[in-house]
């Protein structure tokens, strides 16, 4: 879970500073990288809340277990 996080993070520092088109970290070779960025993030997001719907069933079940 916090790779995913961390690699958001990386990715929005990187990408979307060159986003921004001025000063010294605009490179020039961000044209179509929008979209990209957002699927990735979409995809971090959904990956995420696989992992915390996963989590959340492993901890109901050992509650489950343990009362019984």
């Amino acid at each position: 879970m916090l790779t995913l996080l961390n690699g958001a993070v990386i990715a929005f520092s990187w990408w979307h500073v060159n986003l921004l088109g001025v000063g010294l970290h605009s490179y020039g070779f961000t044209s179509g990288v929008k979209e990209i960025v957002f699927m990735f993030y979409y995809l971090t997001l959904a990956i995420a809340a696989l992992g915390v719907v996963a989590w959340l069933r492993d901890r109901w079940y050992r509650e489950d277990q343990a009362a019984a």
